[in-house]
């Protein structure tokens, strides 16, 4: 890797105006952990030619660097220049301003992915959005919808179930964990939920029944 930097080198003081030998110099140095260096030749790499390419590893640079309203600047650009990805574009952005905790602009990237394509990740994510904001029928009518547009897609159901269990309806919250249980296939996942039902099962007066989940889940995942 180190060789074949230094023949980059040799490349750019040669020829400082191909675009291409700072990205493959970024993508070196990216791999490197060398990010500051990366970032500034995918700058020049922009200014010489401005690739999808070279501004995606660019903000997947910032994001991994926690600089995140660096990460989220240049989106809208990604999209032009990339708009087949539009909808995953849109929920990583959104997914970015919910670090940056702006939940508001957060829900306007993820339904906007969801006008670019539907897809259970961007009702979760928006849905998620709208619990913190206390919009509580807005976030269990995403939940539902992307269980709807993919039944089988268990992140929807267990936030349903987390916001049935978070609102004290427990009967619900039951009933999608059992849903959740048996779609996940990860023995982990499934501990996880079992404990996650016993507490609605508590909640209910099923003491028995929390019980038995308690004990499975300690049976799968001892740190439980």
């Amino acid at each position: 890797m180190h060789s074949a930097l230094n023949d980059l080198d040799k490349a750019i003081s040669i020829n400082g105006k191909d675009s291409e030998l700072y990205l493959c110099r970024a993508e070196i140095l990216a791999k490197l952990a060398k990010t500051d260096l990366a970032i500034s030749d995918l700058n020049q790499a922009i200014a010489l030619n401005p690739s999808a390419k070279a501004y995606f590893l660019r903000s997947s640079l910032y994001e991994e660097s926690k600089q995140f309203a660096k990460a989220i600047k240049y989106f809208e650009v990604l999209v032009r220049l990339v708009p087949r990805k539009a909808d995953g574009l849109y929920i990583s952005q959104g997914d970015l301003y919910r670090a940056l905790s702006k939940t508001p602009q957060a829900i306007v990237a993820y339904t906007a992915s969801l006008k670019a394509k539907p897809s259970g990740r961007a009702y979760k994510n928006r849905g998620r959005c709208y619990e913190e904001l206390k919009q509580d029928d807005a976030a269990l009518k995403d939940y539902t919808e992307g269980i709807k547009l993919g039944p089988g897609d268990n992140l929807n159901y267990h936030a349903r179930a987390m916001f049935f269990l978070a609102t004290k309806q427990y009967l619900r919250a039951v009933q999608d964990f059992d849903q959740v249980i048996a779609l996940n296939k990860r023995i982990e996942n499934e501990a996880f939920c079992r404990r996650e039902r016993a507490q609605a099962y508590a909640r209910m007066g099923k003491l028995e029944l929390a019980e038995q989940d308690r004990k499975k889940a300690q049976e799968l995942d001892d740190s439980f």
